[in-house]
């Protein structure tokens, strides 16, 4: 199921719930991990490695990878972002943009929500809808 928009992140209530079949959109694939969900790219300038109108497919019971792109959100509402893990490390996480280490994001471990790993990247043409 698409959840939301790499600009408004997921819909926190339909991450491993039910909720999410009655979602209008979906990326038809087959996959065995059914809390996966997606995030359609939009305009967000954040995600520019990535072509609107794609779906970025997220695992929220996945374990993210230094150097691989994941989806936060934070206590604070900054984002939702779609970010290259640099690190974590002494109750910090260490976000890039990919591509730009300039635009490092430093947030405090109590202070995310999630921090889904991207597992694919599904092309325009995979999405559907009911």
């Amino acid at each position: 199921p698409v959840i939301g928009t790499t600009s408004t992140g997921p819909d926190m209530s339909m991450i491993n719930s039910s909720l999410a079949l009655t979602c209008s959109e979906y990326v038809d694939i087959d996959v065995r991990d059914h809390s996966l969900y997606g995030l359609k790219v939009d305009n967000d300038p954040s995600v520019a490695s990535y072509h609107v109108g794609e779906v970025l497919v997220a695992a929220p019971n996945g374990e993210p990878v230094t150097g691989e792109d994941v989806v936060v959100v934070t206590k604070s509402g900054e984002g939702p972002f779609v970010k290259m893990l640099a690190s974590q490390r002494d109750g910090k996480v260490y976000l890039d943009s990919p591509g730009d280490r300039s635009q490092r994001v430093i947030i405090d471990l109590d202070e995310i929500i999630c921090l889904h790993p991207v597992v694919c990247v599904a092309k325009s043409i995979a999405l559907r809808t009911r």
